[in-house]
């Protein structure tokens, strides 16, 4: 009863170099005429929110207040649970005409819009000038929009329809994530939190050490060996982690530094991995045979898997 008298919509776009609404300016009650681009998007979002029979619309720009450390890791360990519950997600992509120009739409290389692409049931793709880029209510109900998408992102139509976030098939989230980018280098390993369904604390300033985190607390809790398919440099002190989420890219080229293709019919170097996320030896086994390496441990043996480049 409640959720169906406050259904809400979400917004998800691609921010603006500058100009997007803050929190402190939506609570002064003033500007909101403004003609900053940012105002002009938030009213058009609002507009189609209406549409949809929401009384609330909920934005990533002007609903956190930023300048609280505790507000922002609230709401970026929410983020994907805010996602999955609104009554229907309003995607703005500012590049496109249609979805002919989805390739080119810089929206589908951003890191937070995985899971505003994976998390709601309902979803809705608005073009450059706010026109529907489908007929259909909901974008996940309509055939080409899925086929499209499952193109551009490489992700299937089951994943689209019914993703349930957590600890497996990592790898290939992960996959999903490497051809993605950020504008802040912590956010590569934040913006998965939700997806994997996992407890990380947030700490802007900490670079490229929170991938190492987001990292060890995976391999802490997941049980699939695909997690070590990962291809290029590793991190500091830690041979078993790979450097950046690049590494689980995949082409046709062989080219190392996290573009090596993984080909199950060819041998690759494994990777020893310890016991311990610390201790790249622990107590782990290596047995080779001619065409494969199977990793073993003292109390549980895994399949025997082809072997692979890290």
């Amino acid at each position: 009863m409640v959720r169906q008298k406050l259904r809400y919509a979400a917004l998800s776009h691609r921010w603006l170099s500058s100009g997007e609404p803050t929190f402190q300016e939506m609570s002064a009650e003033r500007n909101h005429q403004s003609t900053r681009p940012g105002f002009i998007k938030l009213r058009n979002f609002c507009q189609k929110a209406r549409e949809y029979g929401c009384r609330l619309a909920w934005s990533d720009t002007c609903c956190i207040d930023k300048r609280s450390s505790a507000e922002l890791d609230e709401a970026i360990r929410a983020m994907f649970k805010w996602y999955r519950n609104a009554d229907i997600c309003i995607v703005f992509l500012a590049d496109s005409l249609s979805i002919s120009d989805f390739p080119q739409e810089v929206w589908f290389q951003r890191g937070w819009t995985l899971q505003e692409l994976l998390a709601p049931p309902r979803i809705k793709f608005y073009g450059k000038h706010w026109d529907q880029l489908s007929r259909s209510r909901n974008d996940k109900e309509d055939h080409s929009m899925l086929e499209a998408l499952s193109q551009v992102t490489g992700i299937s139509r089951e994943n689209l329809l019914y993703f349930s976030p957590g600890l497996v098939d990592v790898r290939e989230k992960m996959i999903w994530a490497s051809k993605r980018r950020t504008t802040r280098m912590e956010d590569i390993a934040y913006s998965l939190i939700g997806i994997l369904n996992i407890s990380l604390s947030v700490a802007y300033g900490e670079g490229e050490r929170a991938f190492r985190r987001l990292m060890e607390a995976i391999m802490q809790a997941c049980r699939e060996w695909q997690i070590l398919a990962w291809a290029g440099p590793h991190a500091p002190f830690q041979a078993s982690i790979p450097l950046a989420i690049v590494n689980y890219q995949a082409d046709e080229s062989g080219k190392r530094g996290g573009m090596g293709k993984l080909n199950p019919t060819n041998d690759y170097l494994c990777f020893v991995l310890g016991s311990s996320i610390h201790s790249a030896y622990g107590g782990w086994q290596k047995v080779e045979t001619q065409k494969i390496v199977t990793i073993r441990t003292k109390r549980e043996v895994y399949q025997p898997v082809t072997t692979v480049w890290l």
